[in-house]
């Protein structure tokens, strides 16, 4: 697996405009904890990787079913880029954050310029239900390096 992540990621470092890490991920407006977010952007394109350190199988409390916390690889576009906004749209490899999840989510990232560095924070989620009755939502605070 470890192995496949270098390949994937080292072609998009060398011509990415920025790299980040997002160490965990936390409950705020999304639901999804023991997250970890590496990315590479250029431009309003991004590539990401979401592992998951969650392996346990969870029983859903409104329709009983069993669901696991995955990880996945995911393409982003954000195209609406204002100052410390940017919005647009993530498609996962497979459904993302939880197995009965589905693979298309709105993306919303706050960020905050130091130098060549970004605070940022962002949010995953299906909007409020409208792709799938299921919205687990994940929140993360990263940091990114822009070259």
């Amino acid at each position: 697996m470890r192995f496949l992540f270098i390949l994937f990621f080292i072609p998009s470092i060398l011509l990415g405009q920025s790299v980040g890490v997002a160490p965990y991920s936390f409950s705020f407006w999304g639901s999804i904890d023991q997250t970890t977010q590496f990315s590479a952007e250029y431009e309003m394109v991004g590539i990401h990787y979401f592992h998951t350190w969650d392996e346990e199988v969870y029983r859903t409390s409104d329709t009983g079913q069993f669901v696991k916390k995955t990880s996945s690889f995911a393409v982003s576009v954000l195209p609406l880029d204002i100052r410390y906004l940017r919005f647009g749209g993530a498609l996962f490899s497979n459904r993302f954050p939880i197995t009965n999840a589905n693979r298309l989510h709105f993306y919303l990232e706050l960020n905050l310029p130091v130098w060549r560095f970004e605070i940022s924070y962002r949010h995953i989620s299906n909007g409020f239900n409208l792709f799938t009755e299921n919205n687990p939502g994940f929140d993360t605070i990263g940091m990114r390096f822009r070259f």
